[in-house]
């Protein structure tokens, strides 16, 4: 049983490997040219659809530049696909001027092609408001027809929304089944039982010659 474990746990490895792809910045503006740094407000919200991979994606995180806040303030961060709030469980301390990153504790899944509101708030309501940086052209870098609904000439912060593809389940390739292949002949190998009889001892040759000595005498009676 603890082969066939090993056997599918490394299967497994292999499966999933070619199932998940890796993060990527999706959505960006962190290109843009700062207008002001003395923002305040309680959070800011980025309206932005995802793009055309059928399976859908995994969020791995938002990274938003604040300005200095004197105070520092506790953020989080929720993604709300305009029915629930899906919420990071999980914050940084925001103090000095720069950019924060904000990563969910749990799987946060987005669908394809499906408008979200990202929000990123004081993990305390009754804190202090924190500081942003911000900009006024919704102009943003993009990447598989990821798209955004900021308007030009409103106080945009400006962040960064990574995502990890999440890939059709492929079939098996050459590789994932000669090394199953493999592992299950190692796997009936070490279950084939040995041949256990044992070798002759020499009591039980004497005891062999002597039944056979008998025998030979019986016949001249």
């Amino acid at each position: 049983m603890k082969h066939v474990t090993s056997i599918l746990l490394i299967a497994g490895t292999f499966f999933a490997a070619e199932i998940r792809g890796q993060g990527f910045v999706y959505l960006s503006n962190t290109n843009q040219t700062i207008n002001s740094s003395d923002w305040t407000a309680d959070m800011v919200e980025i309206p932005f659809t995802t793009g055309a991979n059928s399976t859908g994606y995994l969020l791995d995180s938002v990274t938003v530049l604040f300005a200095s806040n004197d105070i520092p303030v506790l953020m989080t961060a929720a993604v709300f696909d305009y029915r629930t709030y899906s919420y990071f469980l999980s914050g940084a301390e925001v103090g000095s001027a720069g950019y924060y990153t904000f990563a969910p504790n749990t799987t946060i899944s987005l669908a394809a092609a499906t408008p979200y509101l990202m929000v990123v708030f004081p993990a305390d309501p009754f804190a202090n408001l924190p500081s942003w940086n911000y900009i006024t052209s919704s102009a943003v870098s993009s990447v598989d027809n990821w798209s955004t609904s900021l308007t030009d000439g409103a106080a945009i912060p400006l962040f960064a929304i990574s995502a990890t593809s999440i890939g059709p389940v492929p079939e098996p390739t050459a590789v994932s089944l000669v090394c199953l292949g493999a592992l299950v002949f190692i796997l009936f190998q070490r279950r084939t039982p040995p041949n256990k009889s044992p070798e002759p001892t020499a009591v039980a040759a004497a005891v062999a010659i002597h039944v056979a000595s008998r025998r030979w005498l019986s016949f001249f009676r």
